[in-house]
């Protein structure tokens, strides 16, 4: 199971998803954290019901993911590049980074990938639906130039449609200007290898 997003403050109650090695969602958990010192510590309860509980029984391992999944890809790989203003062209720490997406997908050939472009609020929207969908086939582009075969990787656009961080700052909109890799397990079967 791999937990992301608890962040620092008072309590706060979260309810996700658990997905097994195969990426099925197999039940939901409740999870209330709390940030202390800067370490995050959790009590848990798995279960059906939307209320978070401290009780702390039935609590699952979540020393870190499983190998070959999802969470394994973001936790250990990292999923996302990022662009500059009004680009598309990778810099070295994206390719450093689509390298290690790479070597992540051709160990797990049986994982497909989705990649999708997003930019910053700046602009029109048919404009940034463009820039994201070269941003996503850039990223792709270089996967497949690294070996992963290429009908295992698809690419869409969310443009400025979808923000990411909400704000209007710059740090922030660099923060949006970017691609993000996530695992697919529902296709993986059509591709020939």
């Amino acid at each position: 199971m791999y937990v992301s997003g608890i962040g620092k403050g008072a309590k706060r109650a979260f309810r996700i998803s658990v997905i097994d090695q195969d990426g099925w969602n197999k039940r939901n958990l409740n999870i209330r954290g709390y940030t202390l010192l800067g370490a995050e510590w959790a009590t848990c309860e798995c279960g059906d019901s939307d209320e978070a509980t401290t009780s702390g029984q039935g609590c699952m391992d979540v020393s870190g993911p499983t190998p070959g999944t999802a969470a394994d890809f973001v936790t250990n790989v990292e999923d996302r590049v990022f662009y500059g203003f009004d680009r598309y062209d990778l810099a070295p720490e994206s390719r450093a980074v689509l390298e290690k997406q790479a070597a992540w997908l051709l160990k797990y050939p049986e994982r497909e990938a989705e990649v999708a472009g997003y930019c910053d609020v700046r602009g029109t929207v048919e404009y940034n639906d463009k820039l994201g969908q070269r941003r996503a086939d850039a990223a792709r582009d270089y996967l497949t130039s690294l070996g992963v075969h290429a009908g295992r990787l698809s690419t869409i656009s969310y443009g400025k449609r979808i923000t990411l961080v909400p704000g209007h700052t710059e740090e922030i909109y660099a923060q949006n200007r970017v691609a993000i890799t996530s695992i697919n397990y529902l296709n993986a079967h059509k591709v020939p290898l």
